[in-house]
């Protein structure tokens, strides 16, 4: 997996010409990458939640479904992104590294931060209509629940497979989107992801998410009675 954290081409270049002028290397995210940097690999975990043999397994399938399907399937796990926008940050990871394939470079890549406790999701070439706005939606749904309880890997095993499966059904003439998404039993969690919240996470605060970017508000003193009534009624029989 990616290890090494380096300045993008363009910026390192703007960093020579700029020298005289005191411009610092500072003020650039160390966690971006640069475009020569090939992508041999598609799991990045600068964040260390997963061990060597869940590593290996995960990328085993990052690797069979990209290569199977020429789409590139990438996973990126974050421990910070310094503030950056998750979706522009994404975007970029995906361009400095290479990503893609076939002359449309498709693929889809799925980021999650630790620290802004964020994600995001960036598509590009023929995976742009692969994974439409409501199957991205669809795939995510499916998946923060396992992110809340702490199962990384199942998660982002979940991940690939409903890649994979979005792809064929792609293939097969009529990509998942509004009307045809698949029937399947989803998470507690609303499809626009309105709230994320962990009962057995909750101690002193907790976190409720809004229905874009999935940024959390915390909250000192949080309980689910005062804070997030409604669904601490709705959820509270499963608390027993």
């Amino acid at each position: 997996m990616l290890k090494k954290k380096i300045i993008p081409v363009f910026l390192a270049s703007v960093l020579v010409i700029s020298g005289t002028a005191g411009f610092s290397a500072g003020i650039v995210s160390e966690n971006v990458y640069a475009s020569e940097e090939v992508h041999t690999q598609r799991l990045s975990d600068f964040a260390d939640l997963l061990d060597a043999d869940q590593e290996e397994e995960l990328e085993t399938k990052l690797n069979q479904i990209s290569e199977d399907y020429d789409c590139d399937i990438v996973v990126d796990i974050e421990e910070s992104i310094d503030g950056m926008d998750p979706t522009a940050y994404a975007d970029d990871f995906f361009d400095y590294n290479d990503y893609g394939m076939g002359d449309d470079k498709s693929g889809i890549l799925f980021m999650l931060t630790m620290s802004e406790r964020k994600w995001a999701i960036s598509t590009h070439g023929e995976a742009i209509s692969i994974f439409t706005d409501a199957g991205q939606e669809y795939i995510t749904d499916n998946i923060v629940s396992y992110f809340s309880d702490g199962d990384y890997y199942e998660g982002f095993t979940k991940f690939a497979d409903l890649c994979e499966e979005f792809i064929i059904q792609a293939q097969n003439g009529e990509p998942y989107d509004v009307e045809n998404l698949p029937e399947e039993t989803l998470p507690f969690y609303t499809p626009l992801f309105l709230y994320q919240i962990s009962y057995r996470a909750c101690d002193r605060f907790c976190y409720c998410s809004d229905h874009i970017c999935s940024d959390e508000k915390r909250y000192e003193d949080c309980s689910y009675e005062t804070r997030c009534s409604g669904l601490y009624e709705i959820r509270k029989p499963s608390y027993k």
